[in-house]
């Protein structure tokens, strides 16, 4: 009876693999091929590094961590790796607050080493049998020479595709930025909704109570970030635990109360263009 029971516990989890793996794939995909979208949580794994350590993508929780998809076949991957070698991995290898993790597209553990030594990348490489870790995050015969930036929290806050000079800086740049202990993440309105339904950030909206009262994002509480007692309310309603996702009328005051409470050690999103913006998308208002 208990092999019998077995067998159907084991079933169960088959079906509910397979399931879960043909619903990501039959995510709409954007222009370059991803199914993850900034604003979601950075979809689970595990792998092997080709030192022989395994990894599990939600144990890096706490970290800025940022996966490069790859292949030793790929040209324009062989071009960019020696950047983020030079410009990433060299400048924040010690960072204990960051990880780079270089996931080879379903080759085996020779190739995958060979490519590291002629590519001269010091940083992780792991292994991605049948390219099941790479289907998570796009479709499954796109294309390689991919970057997804995951802050500490695990949601998506930048994708890159191909190696492009401009957009290799600015994920550069934002890599910098969130290294700083005062960083904050700006979403526009669609990632900003994204984060809002997969994360259960607390929302915080930082204008005047009349403001308020014509109109606010549903879920939201009022706390004005121009109340001499700003800080002190958000610790007594949070604690310092939660996420928090801030907005106002067009974005400048919770830009500022966003940075207030980075400072403070929070970890805080803002919504670019505030309450004219997603009013504007069409997006649900609580009146």
């Amino acid at each position: 009876m208990y092999n019998d029971m077995k067998k159907k516990i084991l079933f169960f989890i088959a079906i509910l693999t397979f399931q879960v793996a043909s619903a990501q794939e039959n995510v709409q995909p954007d222009a370059n091929g991803y199914i993850v979208y900034e604003g979601e949580k950075a979809p689970d794994f595990e792998t092997t590094l080709t030192n022989g350590q395994r990894v599990r993508l939600s144990d890096l929780r706490g970290k800025l961590v940022m996966l490069q998809f790859t292949a030793s076949w790929c040209g324009v991957c062989r071009k960019e790796m020696p950047f983020i070698e030079s410009d990433i991995w060299q400048v924040h290898q010690q960072n204990n607050n960051f990880a780079l993790i270089g996931i080879d597209r379903d080759e085996p553990l020779e190739k995958v080493v060979k490519f590291a030594e002629t590519t001269k990348v010091t940083y992780p490489l792991a292994l991605d049998p049948g390219a099941d870790i790479f289907a998570r995050y796009a479709q499954r015969e796109s294309g390689v020479t991919r970057n997804v930036l995951i802050d500490k929290n695990g949601i998506v806050i930048k994708r890159t595709r191909l190696y492009e000079e401009n957009e290799f800086q600015s994920l550069v740049e934002t890599i910098n930025q969130m290294l700083d202990s005062t960083a904050y993440t700006t979403f526009d309105a669609q990632a900003f909704q994204r984060l809002l339904a997969a994360d259960g950030a607390a929302l915080i909206d930082v204008r005047t109570e009349a403001e308020f009262d014509e109109g606010h994002l549903p879920k939201a509480r009022l706390v004005n970030v121009m109340d001499d007692h700003f800080i002190e309310t958000i610790k007594r309603l949070y604690g310092k635990g939660r996420p928090l996702a801030v907005y106002c009328r067009s974005g400048r005051r919770s830009a500022q109360a966003a940075k207030l409470l980075s400072e403070e050690g929070y970890h805080v999103y803002n919504l670019n263009g505030g309450f004219l913006q997603w009013e504007k998308d069409g997006r649900e208002i609580v009146r």
